[in-house]
């Protein structure tokens, strides 16, 4: 995949980021879903090279990686267990990116609201 590739699918990633925050804004009451996506840096990762489950990702919740697999045998589409981290390989259409980057969001705000039940 071309770094022009690679680049044209992290600005899909941004404007499905853009729209999910204008979404969930306009949720009502339910702020803490707004601040999550407020609140959220999306980082493009484009020049990785190994194996999607070799991936060490950043240790800031206030991040949302993105890393553009360059080989499908780094690994498949998917997210990361703790919504950290959106893998995308080599093909994965704009819907795909749009259901994971929205799952990301769904893991994160569940995990937010269970860290607060904790408390």
């Amino acid at each position: 995949m071309s770094r022009e590739s690679l680049m044209a699918g992290a600005a899909l990633a941004l404007f499905a980021l853009q729209a999910l925050q204008a979404q969930t804004v306009n949720d009502g009451p339910d702020q803490a879903r707004a601040r999550i996506a407020q609140d959220t840096l999306l980082i493009a990762v484009t020049n990785y090279t190994g194996a999607a489950a070799a991936f060490v990702a950043d240790t800031d919740p206030n991040t949302l990686q993105i890393v553009f697999l360059q080989k499908p045998d780094q690994g498949d589409s998917h997210v990361s267990d703790d919504g950290e981290v959106v893998f995308l390989s080599p093909g994965a259409t704009e819907e795909i990116q749009q259901e994971l980057i929205q799952a990301a969001y769904n893991l994160r705000y569940q995990r937010r609201l269970s860290d607060q039940n904790g408390q």
